[in-house]
């Protein structure tokens, strides 16, 4: 499978850490020059975000990481593989993580997102799942569930994404994985379980001498605007209807021993 791995170019201490740990996973990876939200000038953050979004102004490194997934998006959209694996480079790795990365053969013909991390958050999938390399399942993603850290994404779904963010208007986890946002409403989203990987701030909340965020966020989000309120506050009615009858499940995802 074809891989990309976003990085900063002033974070060569995070490049120098992931290529120990693809190195050590036993996988090829392509990286991806990310954009500094730092160095953005006026005029390009005036282009990308000329107003307030769902959640109000998005800080800089919001910013550069959205654009960061952009440039990958476009690159898969215009590329001649059919789905390619996206990381930032402050994940950590599950166990036999080479497995479930060799192929695209698992992966759904209609699946347009295949979420490979977690978050320590609780969330909904679906009931049935499908058997993975590694000991690992798919099941459908209902519910919120953030962060980018990995996932694999479609051609067709890349050029969707593409076009719709030429305004940016949340966080690119916002964009891609709450209920709220239309684009993971219209996409169909798979979960890796347990996670493929996780972000290295839930593996070393401490941050025991690794490598620091280079993502600054937002302090607050401003209250969600009414109709979007409504989505956000039905979903999970509807998610537990499901539950009762056994169509989905509310459960942390989980992440197995990580691949130091």
């Amino acid at each position: 499978m074809k891989v990309l791995l976003i990085n900063l170019d002033r974070a060569t201490d995070r490049l120098e850490r992931m290529c120990r740990v693809f190195g050590e996973a036993g996988i090829e990876f392509e990286r991806v020059s990310g954009v500094d939200g730092s160095r953005l000038s006026a005029e390009e953050l005036e282009r990308c975000q000329p107003q307030p979004g769902y959640f109000g102004w998005l800080a800089k490194g919001e910013l550069g990481c959205f654009l960061s997934h952009r440039l990958c998006w476009k690159r898969i959209a215009e590329g001649p593989h059919e789905h390619v694996a996206v990381f930032e480079d402050d994940i950590v790795f599950g166990s036999d993580a080479a497995a479930l990365l060799a192929d695209t053969q698992w992966v759904p013909a209609d699946a347009d997102i295949v979420k490979l991390d977690a978050a320590p958050f609780r969330t909904y999938i679906g009931r049935d799942g499908k058997d993975l390399p590694g000991g690992r399942r798919l099941h459908r993603l209902c519910f919120n569930h953030y962060c980018t850290g990995g996932y694999i994404i479609s051609k067709r779904a890349a050029a969707y994404l593409l076009k719709e963010s030429e305004i940016l208007r949340a966080p690119v986890d916002e964009f891609m994985f709450n209920v709220v946002s239309p684009a993971f409403r219209r996409s169909r989203v798979y979960q890796v379980v347990p996670a493929l990987c996780t972000q290295e701030r839930y593996v070393f909340p401490q941050n025991d001498g690794e490598p620091g965020s280079y993502i600054e966020g937002r302090q607050f989000k401003r209250r969600l605007r009414l109709g979007r309120k409504l989505i956000r506050e039905l979903y999970p009615g509807f998610n537990r209807v499901c539950s009762w009858f056994g169509l989905r499940q509310r459960r942390k995802i989980g992440f197995d021993l990580p691949y130091l």
